[in-house]
């Protein structure tokens, strides 16, 4: 049985399931959590102007979901993501930082928008955030 957030238009499961997802405006979101930790992935299309009302409170919620949770944030399928979803995404990533546990943020190389975007993530997370190591992986 699903519910539905009517703030976010998140959708989420029993915790015995462990599945989380966020659907919106082409964006896909699914969070499947196991006993080793999460994984968050990423996919379809983000190019909202204004994502921030309803994806950050759903990140706001998953980082306080997953505080001592290690985790894998896998943005591999993503198509593509502008910046202002970015930005969401860097603020989030503050706030996992602060999880308390490893997380690996992974990214494309071979796509350009990926490798511009990640990079500069990348630099941003080994100098300010110590929980979170991002990389590229095929």
């Amino acid at each position: 049985m699903k519910s539905v957030n009517q703030k976010t238009g998140a959708t989420s499961v029993p915790a015995k399931f462990a599945t989380s997802e966020l659907n919106r405006d082409g964006l896909k979101i699914k969070v499947l959590r196991s006993s080793l930790g999460a994984r968050v992935l990423w996919s379809g299309i983000s190019d909202n102007r204004e994502p921030g009302p309803f994806l950050d409170p759903w990140l706001a919620e998953l980082a306080e979901t997953l505080t001592n949770t290690p985790m894998v944030i896998d943005f591999r399928d993503m198509e593509f993501m502008n910046s202002a979803t970015f930005h969401s995404v860097n603020v989030a990533m503050r706030r996992l930082d602060q999880c308390n546990a490893p997380i690996k943020v992974l990214y494309r190389q071979d796509i350009a928008w990926q490798r511009v975007s990640f990079r500069c993530l990348r630099v941003i997370a080994a100098s300010q955030m110590p929980n979170i190591k991002v990389t590229s992986e095929p």
